[in-house]
């Protein structure tokens, strides 16, 4: 694999990611108070997204991707953990 070729990913799951949520955010009132109130929310569902398509690839013996894609889930659940400690402790001031 190119380093171009990791950019082109990287950047795919990116936009597909943000382009999820802000379609499922914008059809759910519901969601977006959720999301106000749990900022780590949705990278905690991309890590469980692309940590399943993870398996799904070493399934098939795809370990290149397989190995790309749980390194982006790590650090999806990394960023949702912090995320979800600073609305927590924003939560405690209201």
């Amino acid at each position: 694999m190119t380093p171009v070729d990791d950019a082109v990913i990287t950047v795919g799951i990116l936009i597909s990611i943000g382009l999820y949520s802000g379609v499922f955010l914008a059809d759910h009132p519901s969601a977006r108070s959720y999301v106000k109130h749990n900022l780590g929310a949705p990278f905690i569902i991309a890590f469980i997204v692309l940590l399943i398509t993870s398996a799904i690839m070493f399934s098939i013996n795809d370990t290149y991707y397989a190995n790309l894609l749980s390194e982006y889930a790590y650090f999806a659940i990394l960023l949702g953990v912090i995320l979800q400690a600073i609305s927590l402790k924003w939560g405690n001031r209201e």
